[in-house]
C-alpha cells in the first residue's frame, strides 16, 4: 500500500498510473463526463461489472447525446470451448440487457463491436483516456478474495488522447 501511495503521488496530474481499485471511480466518471464521445474497450464483458449501475449510466449518456462505442470478444469467435462459449454467453446477455434500457431512437448511439481483442483502454470525449491491464467491463477491481493487481496508466496529454483515438479508429474501422 505504502508503495502504491508513492507511485501515485510520483504520477499525479495530467498522467498517472491508477491502481486496481481506482478503475470502477475512472470507468464511472468517463461515462458521467462524456458529453460527446465514449470508447469502452474491454477484452470481456460480465454482468458483475457490467452491472445494473454502468447499464444506467451509459442509458442516460445516450439519453445527452453521447455516442457510446463498446468493442470486446476475446476469445469468443474463433475458439467456441466452453470458456469462450461462457464469455461469449455472459457479454451478449449484458449488452442485450444495455440495449432494453436505450429508447428504440436513441439505439444508433450504441457502436458495438465483438472482436477479437484483448486491449483494454477507455477514451471521454478529448479530456482523457486510460489504457493497461485493467478489464473494464468484467471486473470491478474490489478488494475482496478475487482481488488482483492491475494497473493502468491514465492521462488528461492532448496527444494521448488523439493517440488512442487513432487506436480505437482502427479498431472501429473509422
Amino acid at each position: 500500500a505504502e508503495r502504491e501511495s508513492e507511485l501515485r503521488e510520483a504520477t499525479k496530474g495530467e498522467k498517472r498510473i491508477i491502481v486496481t481499485e481506482e478503475h470502477r471511480h475512472v470507468l464511472l466518471k468517463a461515462i458521467d463526463e462524456a458529453s460527446s464521445d465514449l470508447i469502452l474497450v474491454s477484452a470481456w464483458i460480465d454482468p458483475y461489472a457490467f452491472d445494473d449501475e454502468v447499464c444506467r449510466r451509459l442509458t442516460a449518456a445516450i439519453g445527452r447525446g453521447v455516442t457510446v462505442r463498446i468493442a470486446w470478444g476475446l476469445g469468443t469467435q474463433k475458439k467456441q470451448g466452453p470458456d469462450g462459449l461462457r464469455n461469449r454467453n455472459k457479454g451478449e446477455k449484458a449488452i442485450a440487457e444495455l440495449k432494453k434500457l436505450i429508447p428504440r431512437d436513441s439505439r444508433n448511439k450504441l457502436i458495438v463491436k465483438k472482436t477479437e481483442t484483448h486491449e483494454k483502454f477507455i477514451i471521454c470525449d478529448d479530456t482523457f483516456c486510460a489504457w493497461g491491464s485493467f478489464n473494464w467491463l468484467s471486473y470491478r477491481g474490489e478488494r475482496d478474495s478475487g482481488y488482483r493487481r492491475e494497473t493502468s496508466f491514465y492521462s488528461e496529454r492532448p496527444e494521448d488522447v488523439e493517440l488512442w483515438k487513432r487506436n480505437a479508429g482502427m479498431l472501429f474501422g473509422s
